[in-house]
């Protein structure tokens, strides 16, 4: 497909990220953000390399980084940086982490891309242009395959998979036990992967079918969730209500199963 100069741009600099962070896989020394969440030396050199390539080529524009912290950003354009999702993967040797740079405008994402730099797997997505999943070589640019994807036809409880996570806040894990513990008897499986980006990316690509977490932040879903309704998906607040980057808690799906989830949790 043909792609914006911004989409070739992210693409060309979540790749060069990746190197950096696989060059520190498996040497991993952590540090405490507060509470139970852990950064590495591998998310903060990640962060600088990508904060660095943004301000250069687009100086007038904010970026919105994990490891910089929280803040509504509801006008212009904006860069929204996961340098790193799924740090307790990295740290313990799972290749189940990735990087995500969204593209926001007015508060609205329009441009999206989640890279898996060990998995050798990369998404994107531009508004209203659908979505598509990259397969790499072992090189960072050697492309082996590149497809546009849908999420899946599963309209059936029985034979749903469900991806959650467990957030950091704790009282956003008692609401998340509490999700376990309406779906469990009802679907197929329930998955805890511990990166919300690549899981995501997996929904948009059909291999799960629901995804609900409730204590996100922004640079943990604004592109994967984009990536989600090109490809057919729907992504809504836990009462159905649009979603944005700034909400905490989301419920991501196929579209099938959108509405019995909506009225199971609510």
């Amino acid at each position: 497909m043909e792609k914006a100069a911004e989409l070739d741009f992210v693409i060309k600099t979540v790749r060069q990220a990746g190197r950096i962070v696989r060059s520190y896989f498996g040497q991993v020394k952590t540090q405490s953000k507060g509470g139970l969440d852990i950064v590495t030396t591998a998310d903060k050199e990640s962060e600088n390399f990508i904060r660095q390539a943004l301000k250069s080529s687009y100086p007038d524009w904010q970026i919105l980084s994990e490891e910089e912290g929280e803040k509504e950003i509801s006008h212009g354009f904006c860069w929204i940086v996961d340098p790193l999702d799924g740090t307790v993967n990295f740290t313990r040797g799972d290749p189940h982490f990735g990087i995500s740079i969204a593209l926001t405008f007015e508060g609205k994402s329009v441009l999206g891309v989640v890279y898996a730099p060990l998995e050798h797997r990369l998404f994107f997505a531009q508004k209203g242009k659908g979505a598509y999943e990259v397969l790499q070589g072992k090189g960072d640019f050697e492309v082996v395959k590149e497809r546009r994807i849908f999420v899946s036809k599963v309209g059936d409880f029985k034979r749903a998979v469900v991806l959650t996570d467990w957030p950091w806040d704790i009282k956003a894990r008692e609401e998340g036990a509490k999700f376990i513990q309406h779906l469990a008897p009802l679907v197929l499986q329930i998955k805890i992967r511990g990166s919300a980006v690549l899981d995501l990316a997996d929904l948009a690509a059909g291999r799960m079918d629901v995804y609900l977490h409730a204590g996100l932040k922004p640079w943990d879903w604004a592109a994967a969730c984009l990536i989600v309704e090109e490809a057919g998906g729907r992504v809504t607040d836990l009462k159905g209500k649009p979603w944005n980057p700034w909400k905490p808690a989301l419920l991501a799906s196929n579209g099938a199963l959108h509405q019995q989830i909506l009225n199971l949790i609510s």
